[in-house]
């Protein structure tokens, strides 16, 4: 495989992100119902959001609480610069809901990347945050 930056600009709709642990048993970091976009731009940034869709509403009564989990529970958000070395793709993360992230480059090994289909893993010895492998499966949205 050997994708360039050019090959993978544009939006990207998530459909699926799922953590295989050492024992290949798939867990759902942030729940089986997924929403989100990872978006990468011809000036070299990258932004990506995703998200559980069945995050609870906050109310008036609930705001302060809000603040301290319920934005964050099943929600995650970083951008930065990216690269790519036609295997795999590097996001260097200048601003993230998780701060362990900010300042570190994450690396996805490119799975699939055709016209409409993204399939990117993390390699678990180079996660910050976790140590099983997540794949992740986006379409193209633009």
């Amino acid at each position: 495989m050997n994708i360039t930056k050019a090959d993978v600009f544009g939006v990207w709709e998530l459909l699926s992100l799922e953590s295989f642990d050492n024992n290949n048993i798939v867990s759902y970091p942030i729940g089986k119902d997924v929403q989100g976009f990872l978006i990468y731009e011809p000036n070299g940034y990258m932004a990506a959001v995703l998200s559980s869709k069945n995050r609870h509403l906050v109310t008036p009564e609930s705001l302060p609480e809000a603040w301290h989990g319920i934005f964050i529970a099943g929600n995650a958000a970083y951008s930065g610069k990216f690269s790519t070395d036609g295997e795999n793709i590097y996001h260097h993360i200048e601003v993230s809901s998780c701060p362990n992230l900010v300042g570190i480059t994450e690396k996805r090994k490119i799975l699939v990347a055709e016209k409409n289909s993204f399939v990117v893993s993390t390699d678990p010895t180079q996660s910050a945050v976790s140590d099983s492998t997540i794949v992740v499966k986006f379409k193209r949205r633009i």
